[in-house]
């Protein structure tokens, strides 16, 4: 499986993500850590949204938009993921099974999407975090 662009979806160390852009310069990586909700404490994955602009909306829809893969779910209408995202093929979840995906996305979830953790994961993920 090819991937040549991830979004992150959540907020993670700014350093993890230099990482990722340093050890994969082919990948293109969107980060918007001033986008992205605000986490509470260390690996909050369930941050409340911040009270964003239309134009930061858009924003991160366009930037969003036609990813390969996500690091954590899209946090702006998770469940709409693969309507915006026709070309999405992973997603890289701290905690997601095969059938919480298909529970989760409301019958977008198809046998070509990949929602799975732990060793099956893209090369960029495994060899960074």
């Amino acid at each position: 499986m090819e991937i040549n662009s991830v979004a992150i979806g959540t907020f993670i160390e700014p350093e993890l993500v230099e990482k990722i852009r340093l050890e994969f310069p082919q990948l293109h990586v969107v980060y918007e850590p001033k986008i992205l909700p605000a986490p509470r404490y260390k690996c909050d994955h369930y941050a409340p949204s911040r009270d964003l602009s239309d134009a930061e909306i858009k924003k991160w829809l366009e930037a969003t938009s036609g990813v390969d893969a996500y690091f954590d779910f899209d946090w702006y209408n998770p469940e709409e993921m693969f309507a915006r995202n026709p070309s999405l093929k992973w997603i890289q979840a701290t905690k997601c099974s095969p059938s919480q995906c298909r529970e989760h996305f409301d019958g977008s979830w198809t046998h070509e999407k990949k929602c799975f953790q732990s060793k099956y994961v893209p090369d960029f993920t495994r060899r960074t975090i």
